[in-house]
């Protein structure tokens, strides 16, 4: 194919303004990169034990605060804002 291609980056985030990158080839990873695809696996490549649960939840509800929780708590421990995180699985990734 010779049409030209272009990808758009998100310097600062993606609610920010893309700027337009002319690419040679963009591919199934969104990158302007050669066609390389990662087979899927099923177990792990070296000498590690095998992941079982990815990144999902497992601990009972103990780490995650609801946007109320979070404010209740920080109203008592102000402190402890810098080691909030958002919490991201795939689908919120996505």
């Amino acid at each position: 194919l010779s049409a030209q291609r272009t990808l758009y980056v998100y310097a600062d985030g993606i609610k920010g303004e893309p700027t337009a990158v002319p690419a040679r080839n963009i591919n199934p990873y969104l990158a302007d990169a050669p066609d390389v695809v990662l087979q899927r696996r099923g177990s792990p490549l070296c000498d590690v034990p095998e992941m079982l649960s990815g990144n999902q939840p497992i601990d009972n509800g103990q780490y995650l605060f609801t946007p109320e929780e979070m404010a209740e708590f920080l109203q008592r421990e102000p402190g402890a804002k810098p080691y909030f995180r958002r919490w991201l699985g795939a689908d919120e990734f996505l």
